[in-house]
């Protein structure tokens, strides 16, 4: 029977840090909808990416604009909509780079439907370091 291959005394792993935003938000036609959460603890990041896991329900989901705000005010869009792909499913999933940001305080995901048909709501939305 052989070793099982673990890392060496030197090699070091990192859970990644999950923060969830709190309750469920109503996505509304040709409004804006915002869910927040509160970081605290990251005093800087490297390397600077985190990653957004988004879960929503809407029945023209691929239609939406998904941008995400930092504690310092910065936007990065994870999502917007050409009218192509309105019925597709969002990814689950966004990669950001967010160098040079501040990571404690309280980050905002933004939600914004387009059209005026179907109602949706965020379900769950989370931050991972």
């Amino acid at each position: 029977m052989s070793e099982p291959d673990l890392p060496s005394a030197h090699e070091t792993y990192h859970a990644p840090l999950v923060f969830v935003g709190a309750g469920i938000h109503a996505v509304t036609p040709r409004q804006w909808t915002s869910s927040t959460l509160q970081v605290d603890g990251i005093d800087e990041l490297e390397p600077a990416e985190l990653q957004v896991q988004v879960e929503m329900v809407h029945p023209f989901a691929g239609g939406l604009a998904l941008w995400l705000q930092a504690p310092g005010g910065s936007y990065y869009r994870l999502h917007t909509s050409d009218g192509r792909d309105l019925h597709e499913p969002l990814p689950a999933s966004y990669d950001v780079d967010i160098s040079h940001e501040r990571i404690d305080g309280i980050w905002h995901l933004w939600v914004y439907d387009p059209y005026s048909a179907g109602e949706g709501r965020i379900t769950r939305w989370q931050v991972s370091f």
